[in-house]
């Protein structure tokens, strides 16, 4: 979620299975009004610019989540967040859902506030797998990590908990200093640790097919289809 011009990401799109922000008409004829975003939802994150989802795809194609701790990969791309609806494996199905969580306080939840420490995390629970109400959720975090060079930040999945890289701040992309609640239809700026805020990098076939993200991604192969998807940067 950042501005909501130039190269930024924009808004948080709400859902369940469904699209439910906008303020038009659904199927029956009723009035959808956006509600305020709270804690533990599952969100998309989607560029103003280009209408384009933050995802994660997982490197090791036709792998169930539960194999292993396998790696992502970043991009902004076109795969809508609900289009899969429940499904069994949501960090492979649903490359560009995420759920967002407080910060500090993983299990709160309530409002979402402009100014809130949030983090954006991957369900990694997968098919087969049955979790009881005690059993501790399983979570990847969208992350900062030190690039290769050292001169830059690479935005990875990482399953780290505690560190202030998956640390994200949510503003008002026209008027940071707003403070109060927000819906799936307010601009945002996601500020990072050094307050940088995330935004649109470069298109994959500008760096080759083989393109990737994070600090690995570049000698990795990328399929055709998703050749057409930008780097996330910050």
């Amino acid at each position: 979620t950042a501005t909501s011009a130039g190269s930024g990401i924009g808004g948080i799109t709400k859902g369940g299975g469904r699209v439910t922000t906008g303020t038009l008409p659904n199927s029956e004829g009723l009035l959808v009004v956006p509600t305020d975003l709270c804690y533990g939802a599952r969100i998309g994150i989607r560029s103003c610019c280009e209408q384009r989802y933050v995802a994660a795809l997982l490197r090791s194609s036709g792998s169930s989540s539960a194999v292993g701790d396998l790696g992502f990969d970043v991009e902004v791309s076109g795969f809508h967040p609900f289009r899969q609806g429940d499904v069994a494996d949501r960090a492979a199905d649903c490359p560009s859902e995420w759920v967002i969580l407080q910060y500090a306080h993983r299990q709160h939840r309530g409002p979402i506030h402009l100014g809130d420490e949030v983090c954006f995390a991957k369900e990694l629970t997968a098919v087969g797998e049955r979790r009881s109400k005690d059993q501790r959720e399983r979570y990847a975090f969208l992350t900062l990590e030190p690039s290769v060079s050292g001169d830059a930040m690479d935005i990875v999945v990482d399953r780290k908990e505690n560190s202030e890289l998956n640390k994200w701040i949510v503003v008002h992309a026209d008027d940071p200093n707003r403070t109060g609640t927000f819906t799936s239809r307010t601009p945002l700026l996601i500020r990072g640790k050094y307050n940088e805020c995330l935004s649109l990098g470069q298109f994959f076939l500008e760096l080759g097919v083989s393109g990737g993200s994070g600090s690995s991604g570049s000698a990795r192969f990328r399929p055709p289809l998703r050749s057409s998807g930008r780097t996330l940067v910050c």
